[in-house]
């Protein structure tokens, strides 16, 4: 019994300190590229999209036929503010009535907390006053970082770590965290053949998006390692 209470503290161990590597390598990226060092590095990304897919039309900035452009948009809706509102209201209101409170508070900490987060960074990095509210989740316009690529990581990425709590199974875990991958990738792939963002902006999108699930799932795991500390330590409180 004991030796398995010790592999868990180091597995926890272990997990705590990747998710401080990877807080860490995410947010360096992403200082690279807000500096412009991305920018040098995918620089040419204009004339291979060019050479590969074409222009739409002569007056567009995106790139391929514009049935592929209407496709990609649809993709890109899939982490748009409208999507992500409503389907915020609804999977709160059903954690609501399932009396899942922990799992309400832990989806709104890190996916509403990601949107006002994003609101103070892009006000933050061009200076200006707020953008609209209503806008909350997304900002509109080809600024830095991409909202789109940053939100896709933060709700993709927080929907398969809540729905493998529900089933903790290694396979579904994987399954799930390969769904979220793949989503954000597809998401930030469309946005660059649309047009709407560089490979910057997007790569800038992910990595912020990477490091704020990094932490929110960090201050969880120590929220939850003591709130089991506490009831281990004063088990009659939990009657």
């Amino acid at each position: 019994m004991e030796e398995i209470e010790r592999e868990h503290r180091r597995n926890r161990k272990f997990k705590k300190y990747t998710a401080v590597s990877i807080i860490i390598l995410s947010v360096f990226v992403f200082y690279l590229s807000a500096s412009g060092f991305m920018i040098e590095l995918t620089g040419g990304y204009q004339s291979l999209l060019f050479n590969w897919l074409g222009k739409t039309n002569k007056w567009s900035g995106s790139y391929g036929p514009q049935s592929l452009v209407d496709t990609l948009s649809d993709i890109t809706a899939l982490s748009s503010e409208i999507f992500i509102s409503l389907f915020s209201v609804v999977f709160g209101g059903y954690l609501f009535l399932r009396r899942k409170y922990r799992t309400l508070y832990t989806y709104f900490f890190v996916v509403v907390g990601a949107g006002l987060f994003h609101v103070f960074l892009k006000n933050y990095l061009t200076g200006e006053k707020w953008y609209n509210w209503f806008n909350f989740f997304i900002i509109e316009g080809k600024v830095f970082p991409s909202g789109h690529a940053f939100m896709s990581v933060v709700f993709y990425f927080t929907l398969a770590r809540l729905t493998y709590r529900a089933n903790p199974d290694h396979k579904i875990n994987r399954y799930l965290m390969t769904i979220a991958l793949l989503m954000s990738i597809l998401i930030g792939i469309s946005l660059i053949i649309k047009g709407a963002h560089s490979p910057n902006d997007v790569i800038g999108g992910w990595s912020i998006g990477i490091a704020w699930i990094s932490a929110a799932w960090l201050i969880d795991h120590l929220i939850r390692k003591k709130i089991y500390l506490h009831h281990h330590n004063h088990p009659e409180e939990t009657d």
